[in-house]
C-alpha cells in the first residue's frame, strides 16, 4: 500500500505542472488581432498617465523612434476615430493590457 500512495503521489507532482500550463492565457499569442478594418495609428507625440474609463479596439506599441517624428515609447488605444496615446510606466497598464487579452485584443508593435 504505501507504494502505490506513492507512486500516486508522484504521478500528481509530474501531472500537475501540465495541467497548470494548459490553464495559461495564451491568447495573446495569435499571429492576429481582432481589430475592425485596418487602422493606421497616428504618431504619439506625447503620454497621458490617466486612466481610459471608455472600451478600446485596438493596442499598438510605439517603441522610442519607431518612426523619424515619433521619439518616445508609448502605447497606443484606439476606437473608431478616438486615440488615447498611453505613458508605459502608468500603473493601470499592465492590469488593462491583461483584461484586453481575455477578449482578444493584443497590442501590436508599430
Amino acid at each position: 500500500m504505501p507504494f502505490s500512495a506513492c507512486y500516486g503521489l508522484t504521478l500528481l507532482c509530474l501531472t500537475m505542472p501540465l495541467f497548470l500550463f494548459a490553464q495559461v492565457d495564451h491568447q495573446c499569442n495569435r499571429p492576429y488581432q481582432r481589430t475592425v478594418g485596418h487602422v493606421n495609428p497616428p504618431c504619439c507625440i506625447e503620454t497621458q498617465n490617466g486612466t481610459i474609463k471608455e472600451s478600446v479596439s485596438a493596442c499598438y506599441i510605439q517603441n522610442e523612434n519607431t518612426f523619424s517624428n515619433c521619439k518616445i515609447h508609448a502605447y497606443i488605444f484606439t476606437k473608431g476615430n478616438k486615440t488615447w496615446c498611453v505613458d508605459p510606466t502608468s500603473s493601470w497598464l499592465q492590469r488593462r493590457l491583461q483584461r484586453l487579452s481575455t477578449k482578444g485584443i493584443c497590442c501590436v508593435t508599430l
